[in-house]
C-alpha cells in the first residue's frame, strides 16, 4: 500500500547548535568548510504543497496580496498519482514565495516577517523588491525562507560530511532525481514520498545499482525531500567567495546584504537541494549533495523549483515587540514595564519578580511565588489562568502598591498575601 506524507504544515524543531558548512571536496563555491553556529528553528517537515499554497494564496489575494501569474501554471500530480495535490508548489518566484510566507503568517494569526520599510509598519505584500537584511524580523515566529546556513544544518539532521542525508551513495529508493527509477520520472514525486512504501520501477538506475529496500526517508530531524524532487528558495543572495568572508561564519549568517560586487548577471538567490531534473554527474557538480550551491535570479519561475518554510523559535513570541528603556528595564502595552534578567527572570512594576517560561510553544506561562504557575498572552490580559488553582481570575491594575486579583469561579476579590 502506497503511503504519503501530506502535512505540510508540521513543523520539526531544529535544535541550536554549531555544525560543519560546506564541502572540501567539490566546487570552489562551497569552500573553506566552516564551523557555524545556527539558533534553533523550526523548519516544516515537507515542501510546500501546490494545494496549501493555492489555499493560502486564495485568502492573500483577498487580503491585499498581489502574486506573479506564473503561479498557477503550477504543475499537480498526474491522475494517478496517490496524492496528485500533494506534489511540491512550483512555479513560483523567490518574490512571491517572500509574500506567501507573509500571508500565510497573518492568514494563521502570526506576525509577518518581510516588511518593505526598515520600520517594519510596511508588510511586504505586492510587487518584486529586493529586500536587505534589514527588512526582516528576524524574531518574529512567522513564515519565512531558510537562511543559507538553516538550510543545510537542517538538511544534514545532525550528520556532518555527509553527501546526501542518509550517507554518500546516491539511491533511488531514497530519493527523487533524474532516472532514478521512481515512477515519477522527470517529474515530481509527492511531498514524503520516500516514507518506506514508495515504488520504485528501476532500481538499478540509482548510483552503483543499489537495490536496497525502501525505506522511511525522513532525517535525524524528521524532515524528507531534502534531495531531489524540487529546489528550494533560500533567503540569500548568492556569492561564490561568501564562504571566505569573516561575516560568514559569524552565529546566524544571513548573507550578502546586497547583490554583490562582482556579480556580473544582476543578482541571484540561492537555491538548495536539487530537484528531479539533476542528475549525478561530474559536470553538474554533484548537483544533489547537500553542500551544493544552487542560484537562479529572484524573479524565475521554473517547475522544478519551489519552498520549505521555516519560522523562528522565539519562546512567547508577543514578547518580542517590548520597547527599550535602557538598563534592561522594558515595556509592553498590554503587560506594563518589566525589568528583564539575562536568567529569564524579570521584574514587573506590579507583580514583583516573576520567571518566564522558555518552551518555545508561544504559551506565555509565568510563575509566582505565591500563585505559582499562571498562563495569559496579549489578547486577554489582564485576565489569566492558574493552573493549581484550575480557574480564571483578573488582575485589578489600578492597584498599583498591591496585587489585587478577582477569582471568576469564585466571583470575589483576593489579595494575593492572602490566596493561600
Amino acid at each position: 500500500m502506497l503511503g504519503v506524507l501530506t502535512s505540510s504544515g508540521e513543523s520539526q524543531l531544529i535544535p541550536a547548535s554549531s555544525f560543519e558548512m560546506g564541502s572540501s571536496f567539490y566546487n570552489a563555491d562551497e569552500r573553506p568548510v566552516h564551523s557555524l553556529h545556527i539558533s534553533s528553528f523550526y523548519c516544516d517537515a515537507l515542501e510546500v504543497t501546490t494545494t496549501r499554497w493555492a489555499q493560502v494564496a486564495d485568502w492573500a489575494e483577498k487580503n491585499g496580496y498581489e502574486f506573479d501569474e506564473h503561479w498557477k501554471k503550477a504543475k499537480v500530480g498526474p491522475s494517478w498519482s496517490p496524492s496528485p495535490k500533494d506534489h511540491p508548489m512550483n512555479m513560483v518566484t523567490w518574490y512571491d514565495s517572500l509574500k506567501w510566507c507573509n500571508a500565510r503568517s497573518e492568514m494563521e494569526g502570526r506576525p509577518a516577517v518581510y516588511f518593505e520599510d526598515l520600520d517594519w509598519t510596511l508588510i511586504y505584500r505586492k510587487g518584486t523588491k529586493d529586500l536587505t537584511n534589514d527588512h526582516v524580523n528576524w524574531l518574529a515566529p512567522g513564515y519565512r525562507l531558510p537562511t543559507e546556513g538553516e538550510w543545510e544544518k537542517a538538511a544534514r539532521g545532525g550528520r556532518e560530511r555527509n553527501r546526501y542525508p542518509w550517507g554518500n551513495v546516491l539511491d533511488g529508493s531514497k530519493a527523487n532525481y533524474r532516472l532514478s527509477g521512481d515512477m515519477f520520472d522527470n517529474a515530481s514525486t509527492p511531498v514524503g514520498y520516500f516514507n518506506g512504501n514508495q515504488v520504485i520501477q528501476a532500481q538499478t538506475n540509482s548510483f552503483e545499482g543499489q537495490l536496497e529496500f525502501p525505506i522511511d526517508m525522513g532525517n535525524d530531524f524528521g524532515l524528507y525531500d531534502l534531495t531531489g524532487n524540487i529546489s528550494e528558495w533560500c533567503w540569500d543572495w548568492y556569492d561564490p567567495y561568501w564562504y571566505g568572508n569573516p561575516l560568514a561564519t559569524v552565529p546566524d549568517p544571513r548573507g550578502p546584504d546586497s547583490i554583490p560586487s562582482h556579480d556580473i548577471v544582476g543578482g541571484t538567490r540561492v537555491l538548495r537541494g536539487g530537484s528531479f531534473q539533476d542528475d549525478y554527474s561530474k559536470d553538474s557538480g554533484y548537483s544533489l549533495r547537500l553542500a551544493f550551491r544552487h542560484q537562479k535570479k529572484p524573479q524565475t519561475a521554473l517547475r522544478h523549483v519551489g519552498l520549505r518554510c521555516v519560522r523562528t523559535a522565539t519562546p512567547l513570541y508577543s514578547w518580542i515587540y517590548a520597547k527599550d528603556f535602557g538598563n534592561d528595564w522594558k515595556r509592553l502595552d498590554w503587560f506594563g514595564c518589566f525589568f528583564e534578567h539575562r536568567s529569564g527572570w524579570i521584574y514587573h512594576s506590579q507583580w514583583k519578580w516573576l520567571y518566564r517560561s522558555t518552551d518555545a510553544t508561544g504559551s506565555t506561562w509565568l510563575w509566582h511565588h505565591e500563585l505559582g504557575w499562571f498562563w495569559t498572552n496579549l489578547s486577554i490580559y489582564p485576565y489569566f489562568w492558574i493552573q493549581d488553582a484550575g480557574g480564571w481570575f483578573y488582575l485589578n491594575r489600578d492597584s498599583p502598591g498591591s496585587l489585587l486579583i478577582y477569582s471568576v469561579n469564585e466571583q470575589a476579590w483576593v489579595s494575593v498575601r492572602n490566596y493561600n
